[in-house]
């Protein structure tokens, strides 16, 4: 065989390979069934219940995010559920995630939402679920105290790639990337808005059954777990949809 045969041959092999490992599992999640159950005591929102009749997400292992080391008193929510899901909302497609710094799990996911939202119109809320030890909360407290000079989502893309222990200087150093007040920072850490988002945190975790992180709202829609990329894009093409209409 000559060498350019060999060559394209050999490619040809390599190509089939790569489509069996990429293309076929997200041609199988565009053509796969979604199936939606409503979920109780939270009127107006529905869960992602199976794919293709599968109810349980590969790799996602529902305890992973349990813990009883850093109890959250739970907090009453009112009647209006979507605002305490979506406080932030100011106009496109609703996005809510439930993360926890310490989870693995929850970069991945978070890595692919970003990607599919890309270019799109949504709005972002962040709910910080700390179940995973006392790094978690405090990393939790951490980002939502930026949130009181107006950082919030920039600390939490920078905790999210970090697995490093919050002592003050790492908050001087943090508050400094941030270019904000680091007094205040440090400050704020123990503010009672600090307390109140991770109050309502847990209350909205306890009322959609979220066990452990990650948890995702897209519109009126609830995933626990991890989801492929293409199963996001199809969730997000459903919501947007449907709101409409």
């Amino acid at each position: 065989m000559s060498t350019r045969r060999t060559l394209l041959v050999f490619g040809g092999a390599a190509a089939v390979i790569f489509a069996v490992q990429k293309g076929i599992p997200a041609i199988y999640d565009r053509l796969a069934q979604l199936e939606f159950t409503p979920i109780p005591g939270a009127p107006g929102f529905r869960q992602l219940s199976s794919v293709n009749g599968q109810t349980t997400v590969s790799g996602f292992d529902p305890l992973a995010g349990l813990s009883t080391a850093t109890p959250i008193a739970q907090s009453k929510l009112p009647e209006d559920l979507k605002s305490s899901v979506f406080p932030s909302l100011t106009g496109g497609l609703p996005i809510a995630i439930f993360t926890d710094y310490n989870c693995p799990n929850c970069r991945v996911l978070e890595q692919r939402l970003d990607a599919a939202i890309a270019g799109r119109d949504v709005s972002i809320d962040i709910h910080h679920l700390p179940l995973l030890g006392p790094y978690s909360v405090e990393a939790a407290r951490v980002a939502l105290a930026a949130g009181q000079q107006g950082k919030e989502t920039e600390a939490h893309q920078i905790l999210s790639k970090s697995r490093e222990v919050i002592t003050p200087s790492r908050i001087t150093r943090l508050a400094s990337q941030l270019q904000i007040d680091g007094a205040q920072l440090n400050r704020d850490i123990s503010h009672p808005t600090v307390d109140v988002h991770l109050n309502r945190a847990a209350a909205l975790a306890e009322r959609f059954g979220i066990l452990g992180t990650p948890g995702l709202i897209i519109g009126q829609t609830f995933v626990l777990g991890v989801v492929s990329r293409t199963i996001l894009d199809r969730l997000i093409e459903i919501e947007t949809a449907e709101m409409t209409t």
